[in-house]
């Protein structure tokens, strides 16, 4: 008979608090992000407390580690006539699943801050921005910003899975991508994607590549109904891509 090794008990145990943690808690959550709106909001509140923004105010977001620790932070001021008006430490670890990221969002016509948080499979963001002498937050699911047409304004990149079947790992899933300009007047995003076919394209290129892989790995199974409805899948994806690319 062979020799059935036990499992190590405590290991076993914090097997089972990270999968409790990481992938259980979160979808009974109301809201996951509930303390996340309340601390962007906080700092919104304590920073229209301190200073009012103006037209050549800027944001800086400076990236480091806590004096004497290994702890990630963020250090965001806002300079108002040359000089630091305000300032605040945001860490950036939260918990065994949850991060922080904060990057500095410009356009043409202010300068922002955008809040990133993950928890787990999760994520939402926040835009603090100035309108009407004051700053406000303005919140929309999953996102960052980068300026993609180096034109001195950052696009809002919001990703969405677009399809999760049986052959899918983790690594294989693939998602759609949204680009945006924020319009501060009308507090709104608008979808902006069409106009950077290029950057359509280079996902377009990505994707085959990886379908390919993708395929050639479980092509075993192609007479599997349910292997054909997710190749189907896929070849949607990658001709939507192709109608976004031209």
């Amino acid at each position: 008979m062979a020799d059935i090794k036990k499992r190590n008990p405590v290991v076993a145990i914090l097997s089972s608090l990270i999968i409790l943690v990481y992938f259980i808690l979160p979808c009974f959550a109301d809201d996951p992000f509930e303390d996340a709106e309340k601390e962007v909001s906080n700092f919104v509140l304590l920073l229209n407390q301190s200073v009012v923004p103006e037209h050549y105010g800027q944001f800086k977001v400076s990236f480091s580690y806590k004096d004497k620790e290994v702890e990630e932070y963020y250090k965001v001021t806002y300079i108002k006539n040359g000089k630091v008006a305000f300032s605040k430490i945001f860490f950036s670890y939260r918990s065994l699943d949850s991060w922080l990221h904060v990057s500095p969002f410009k356009t043409k016509k202010f300068s922002g801050l955008l809040f990133s948080y993950s928890r787990g499979r999760t994520s939402c963001s926040f835009l603090v921005y100035p309108k009407d002498g004051k700053f406000k937050a303005f919140l929309r699911g999953v996102g960052g910003c980068t300026d993609l047409d180096n034109d001195g304004e950052d696009e809002i990149i919001e990703e969405e899975g677009y399809y999760w079947g049986k052959y899918f790992s983790t690594a294989d899933r693939f998602y759609w991508v949204t680009i945006y300009h924020f319009d501060p007047e009308k507090e709104k995003l608008i979808d902006v994607s069409r106009q950077f076919p290029e950057y359509y394209s280079n996902l377009l290129e990505e994707y085959r590549g990886r379908y390919k892989e993708w395929y050639h790995f479980n092509e075993k199974h192609k007479d599997d109904p349910e292997f054909k409805e997710d190749n189907n899948k896929y070849l949607e994806f990658l001709r939507e891509l192709e109608s976004f690319a031209k």
